[in-house]
């Protein structure tokens, strides 16, 4: 059970402790999210600001994962972390956002419908960066976005946001200059800045 639920984690032990490899075929939910989810190519995706809404002022990123399915069909996934908006009342927004915390939503979903979302019905410019990883980082990003699906995160507006979460699973690859860049308050356009300077943008 704690090998399929954290394949991430076994994967880095069996590599620490230098065990013998370790199978998944037994987690067949976790093979079917492989078989749907492939990560051949990895790309970090930054959207500006709306400036018609203030719970976006600071933009949005988000991990793109692609590659050939089970079926043979090229798909796209976003990876991406963020808090409901719906009802929006500023002065309630950010209390919670800043105080309390809101509930956080991590989601893998086709990019397609959020990319058109972001650049036709609010206007707003889209970066894509392809990022040159190696397979095992690859892999390390896809399994920890598994271990990501269950996990009880709260949304904090500077201290936990989307940059914050995709920080963390970029960390994953072992980038010493990643982990450098890391603050307790971050921002989408600090996780270009840091794959920047990681020299991962192909």
């Amino acid at each position: 059970v704690f090998i399929c639920k954290f394949p991430a984690r076994t994967l880095w032990l069996q590599q620490q402790l230098q065990l013998p490899p370790i199978s998944f075929a037994h987690c067949a939910d976790f093979v079917d999210y492989l078989d749907n989810a492939p990560a051949k190519d990895i790309k970090l995706v930054y959207v500006a600001e709306n400036i018609t809404q203030p719970s976006s002022m600071m933009g949005h990123v988000l991990l793109q994962i692609s590659g050939f399915n089970k079926q043979n069909k090229y798909v796209d996934h976003a990876v991406s972390f963020y808090t409901d908006v719906s009802g929006f009342k500023a002065p309630m927004f950010m209390f919670q956002a800043t105080v309390t915390g809101k509930k956080g939503y991590f989601s893998l979903t086709p990019i397609r419908e959020k990319l058109e979302r972001y650049h036709r019905d609010e206007q707003r410019n889209i970066w894509t960066y392809d990022l040159g990883l190696t397979d095992e980082q690859k892999q390390r990003i896809q399994y920890h976005v598994w271990e990501l699906k269950t996990a009880p995160l709260t949304y904090y507006f500077k201290s936990y946001n989307c940059a914050t979460l995709t920080h963390f699973i970029l960390a994953t690859t072992g980038s010493a200059e990643i982990e450098k860049h890391f603050s307790t308050a971050l921002t989408p356009l600090d996780i270009a800045k840091s794959v920047n300077a990681a020299h991962m943008i192909t």
